[in-house]
């Protein structure tokens, strides 16, 4: 049964967009333990990184509180490896 009420939908900048594609892009990082990272679904980063490859890769421009968010690349890799 569908909830009630209207869907929340989330919208990331472009620099948040960017920085979890250049993230998934790193050595021995997987795309899923990135998407963990910053609490986003797999494939919206695999779409992220496709677009990315096409250049066609849109966002908003403004810097959010969802950018500072992101992990350095470090962290990503102990992430990663706890996993």
């Amino acid at each position: 049964m569908p909830r009630a009420g209207p869907r929340k939908v989330q919208r990331y900048s472009l620099e948040f967009k960017l920085k979890a594609v250049k993230l998934s892009q790193l050595k021995d990082v997987e795309v899923q333990a990135v998407a963990a990272a910053l609490e986003i679904h797999p494939f919206m980063l695999s779409r992220w990184r496709k677009e990315a490859r096409d250049g066609t890769l849109r966002g908003r421009a403004s810097v959010s509180p969802a950018v500072t968010k992101a992990p350095p690349a470090s962290e990503m890799k102990r992430f990663q490896a706890l996993q």
